[in-house]
Parts: structure tokens; C-alpha cells; sequence
């Protein structure tokens, strides 16, 4: 009886030793697998228009954007299926190079930006001819990635909690975004747009960041610019242009600025000169203008919608002014700034 209860004991020695063999080898694995867990991020704006570019807030697939809580590392944007404008979208890291979350709390915050590099990019030229560059046609103007390169973007700090998932950053457009939207109904041909020019020689296309924004709020990005003396050919805009209506869209990107209005009527020097092309046998070209002053600041959308008639004159419809981010009209209720002046000229100015 006595080597049994002996043997009984010496059993259940082993089958505790054995347990807590498992139980130490399980709270090893675990601490691995803390120290190995990393850091899950999304990328996201705010809903507005939509197209696959992050002019209109919707990441490019392998977009190259870094990340930095101090230590620097760069990540790809993934596929976003929705097609949702503002929608979230993955971050992989280049390689093996992840954050990785440490056991304790280290008090992280992260910020990041667009386009990757070093440090946050403070410098911007745009070009001037901003049309857009075909090689089979040998057409002037620039591609597609140097456009969306214009846009920079910039994450403030933003305190995350221990291990968050997904570590959501919200990023802010530095730049300012100029949309012009010409309706032609009102000609007696319903005239093509070919063209429009924005500036009329009295924009900066370079600009320097004084101040990065604190937090994630537009109208915070200080900028100081270069000479005030240039035009700049828009590109159309094929998500905002409807010709079988008669609705034409161009837009640019432009170094924020401001900056005041002409008083003569000459081509060349006003804030928007319209080309067009008459409908008829012997095709005629015209040219509209429409002058004011202008204030662009970081991070908005700048929408003038105007109406050209056979009598010569733009009408402008309105001027709306919304968030980049959000697409939340600024000034009032429904977004639309009042310009004095809205006709000009009396008569169309002709090549």
C-alpha cells in the first residue's frame, strides 16, 4: 500500500512538472508572438468625387507613402475593390521592414506622407502647360503620374492606442485644387471647348511650405510663393465632362496663392480664358474670358461653373468652394461664394 501511494505521488510530481513545462513553453510562444505583432494601418480622406487618383481621394494601388513615428519606413497602398471614393485602404510594408509593436506600451504616434521620401515635401513647380501629355499624338503638357505628383499630402502626428488595429491615418491635400466647369447650351451651335487657361498671368507655379499643419485641419498650411506671372493650361477633366450635354471640365493644380483682379479685358490677362470651336461647316474659333480676384488656400477645391452664350458673355453660375477632404462647402449652406461682376465680356475676344 505504501509504494503505491508513493507511486501515485510520484505521478502526479510528473504530471504537474509536465504542465508546467507546457504552461512556460506556451507563455513563451505568446511573448514571440507580442514582440512579432505589427502595426496595421489604413490611409483614408474624407468622401467627395471619385476617380483613381488621389486628386479625388481614392489611393492608386503600389502608391509608395512613408510612415514615421521617428524611425522612418515606407509602405504600398493595396487594391481598393470598392472603387469607393475616401474609402480606407491597406498599407504593406516595402520587404520585411514593419513597425512592429514592442510588449509595453511605448506611447506611439505616426504621421506620414505623400510623396515618399526622407522628410515631408515642402517644395512644389507645377508645370504651366498642364494639359495632358499624349506620346502618339506628340501633344505637349504632362502625364498622368507627374500630375497626381503634384499632390501632396501630409498626415499630422496622431497619438494611436497600444496596439490599435487598424492605426487609421487621415491625410490633408497641401495643395489647392482648381476645377472650371463651361456649359456651351447656350450657343447657337453649342460650341466644343477645346481649351481653358487659368490665371492670366498672375499666378506663382512654385511655392515653399512655411508651416505644415498641426493637426487635421485645412487652411492650416503656410505658404509663401514665387513671382506672380504665369497662365496655366488646364487638363480636361473626363469624370466632370459631359459633351453629349455640352459640358466641358477642366481642372490644375496650383502652389495656394491669392491674388487680385485685372481691369482690362485683354486675353491674356484674365483669370479664365475659354477656347472654342463653333459647330458649323466652316468651324470658327472664339475665345471667352472671365475675370476677378482669387484666394486659394491649402487643402480646397476651387469649382467655377460658368455658362457661355452666342451673345459673348460668361455667366457665372457659381463659384463653389468645398474641403478637399470632406467635400463640405465652405461660406454657406450651399457652397457657393458670390463673385460681383459675373459678365464678361460683352462681345467674345477673338484669335
Amino acid at each position: 500500500m505504501r509504494k503505491t501511494t508513493i507511486f501515485n505521488i510520484e505521478c502526479l510530481l510528473i504530471m504537474l512538472l509536465a504542465m508546467l513545462m507546457i504552461s512556460c513553453s506556451s507563455d513563451s510562444f505568446d511573448d514571440v508572438q507580442e514582440v512579432n505583432e505589427p502595426v496595421v494601418f489604413s490611409l483614408s480622406f474624407g468622401n467627395t468625387v471619385t476617380r483613381a487618383a488621389t486628386v479625388d481621394n481614392l489611393w492608386p494601388a503600389n502608391t509608395h507613402i512613408t510612415i514615421s513615428n521617428g524611425s522612418k519606413k515606407t509602405y504600398t497602398t493595396g487594391n481598393n475593390p470598392s472603387n469607393v471614393s475616401g474609402a480606407a485602404t491597406s498599407l504593406t510594408p516595402i520587404g520585411d521592414d514593419a513597425f512592429i509593436w514592442p510588449t509595453t506600451n511605448p506611447s506611439w504616434s505616426f504621421s506620414g506622407w505623400y510623396p515618399a521620401g526622407d522628410s515631408p515635401t515642402t517644395d512644389m513647380t507645377v508645370s504651366a502647360d498642364q494639359t495632358i501629355y499624349d506620346q502618339d499624338k506628340n501633344t505637349t503638357g504632362i502625364t498622368d503620374a507627374v500630375y497626381y505628383g503634384y499632390d501632396i499630402l501630409y498626415c499630422p502626428p496622431m497619438a494611436v492606442s497600444f496596439r490599435q488595429k487598424p492605426v487609421a491615418l487621415t491625410f490633408l491635400h497641401q495643395m489647392a485644387r482648381v476645377v472650371v466647369i463651361v456649359n456651351s447650351s447656350y450657343t447657337e451651335t453649342k460650341e466644343t471647348v477645346t481649351g481653358v487657361e487659368f490665371g492670366g498671368g498672375r499666378l506663382a507655379v512654385s511655392g515653399n511650405i512655411t508651416n505644415q499643419p498641426a493637426t487635421n485641419a485645412n487652411g492650416t498650411t503656410t505658404w509663401s510663393v514665387g513671382t506672380q506671372n504665369q497662365t496655366v493650361k488646364m487638363r480636361p477633366n473626363a469624370s466632370k465632362t459631359d459633351a453629349t450635354s455640352n459640358v466641358y471640365a477642366f481642372e490644375c493644380m496650383l502652389p495656394p496663392q491669392s491674388g487680385g483682379a485685372k481691369t482690362t479685358l485683354n486675353k491674356e490677362d484674365n483669370l479664365i480664358l475659354i477656347s472654342s470651336m463653333t459647330k458649323e461647316e466652316t468651324p470658327a474659333s472664339r475665345n471667352y474670358i472671365y475675370d476677378t480676384s482669387f484666394n486659394m488656400q491649402a487643402g480646397y477645391q476651387y469649382t467655377y461653373n460658368l455658362l457661355i452664350s452666342e451673345r459673348g458673355v460668361i455667366t457665372l453660375a457659381t463659384v463653389k468652394v468645398t474641403d478637399w477632404q470632406t467635400g463640405t462647402p465652405i461660406n454657406n449652406s450651399n457652397g457657393v461664394t458670390t463673385i460681383p461682376g459675373n459678365n464678361y465680356p460683352k462681345s467674345p475676344i477673338n484669335n
